[in-house]
């Protein structure tokens, strides 16, 4: 039996709009404005090791609260919510947390929107690399 690893913030991220819009029809959207602002509270913490082991423990409570993959980088494919490979073209740059709280990059194609941070509000995500 392979271990899948723990949902990380850059998953829920991108899952992010999508969980908000369904909340909001659900009328559930209390719940996840809660964990939400709990993973601000999280990222705020001084001791890195607390922070890290609140930010998974949460993550995780998260994934399972709303039915999500407990490893969806395993095989998930963003862009058509299918099961499949994610594919990775080589790149001069992406769009990274404006923070630098997680690892999300997302590239943005010509003439595409900005890539924005759910977490935050919609903050526009911080371009990095060779424009």
């Amino acid at each position: 039996m392979t271990q899948t690893s723990p949902p990380s913030l850059a998953d829920l991220c991108a899952e992010l709009p999508r969980l908000k819009r369904d909340a909001a029809r659900n009328g559930q959207h209390a719940p996840l404005r809660q964990f939400v602002q709990d993973l601000h509270d999280i990222l705020e913490l001084p001791d890195p090791s607390t922070r890290a082991a609140s930010l998974d423990a949460t993550l995780t409570q998260i994934w399972r609260t709303y039915g999500l993959l407990i490893d969806p980088r395993s095989s998930w494919h963003p862009e058509t919510n299918l099961p499949g490979p994610l594919s990775a073209a080589p790149v001069k740059g992406a769009y990274i947390c404006p923070r630098g709280h997680c690892g999300r990059e997302e590239k943005r194609g010509p003439g595409g929107a900005l890539p924005l941070c759910a977490l935050y509000e919609n903050e526009p995500l911080t371009f990095e690399g060779q424009p």
